[in-house]
């Protein structure tokens, strides 16, 4: 059974509608109401912005298509991420660990522990630290 969601009952914090095209050439999806499939519909987690949650179905389909449709990765092999530290990079970690593909990844040093504790098996760095020992700082 589909579920009608009034637009106009949520606060101007709980809605962000990209509307500047559709009130200029009159066509697109700007309406009161948006009727959906039940489901179709997934909650945003409370600890993203409405931003991030915005952009996760696309970070998600993309590292999808990477990992499983073209990748077809599958259990006991190894896969490389360049960019672990990335907003797809790390939505691959997971799904190549969930395959259970051993996962070596690319990033910042400074980025070197939030891959790890994603699940990347081993991180390269993708610039090494500076000559006077101090930590690659760029993200």
């Amino acid at each position: 059974m589909p579920l009608a969601l009034r637009l106009a009952d949520l606060d101007a914090d709980e809605l962000s509608i990209p509307a500047a095209d559709n009130m200029k050439t009159g066509r697109g999806a700007l309406a009161q109401y948006a009727v959906v499939k039940e489901g179709d519909l997934a909650q945003k987690p409370t600890e993203l912005s409405w931003e991030d949650a915005a952009g996760l179905p696309l970070v998600g389909c993309t590292a999808h298509g990477a990992i499983i449709e073209q990748g077809h990765v599958q259990a006991g092999q190894t896969i490389f991420i360049n960019g672990g530290a990335t907003s797809v990079g790390r939505i691959a970690i997971g799904i190549a660990k969930k395959l259970g593909a051993t996962v070596i990844v690319s990033c910042s040093s400074a980025s070197a522990d939030t891959c790890k504790s994603l699940g990347a098996d081993e991180v390269r760095p993708d610039r090494p630290a500076a000559s006077d020992g101090s930590a690659d700082t760029r993200h």
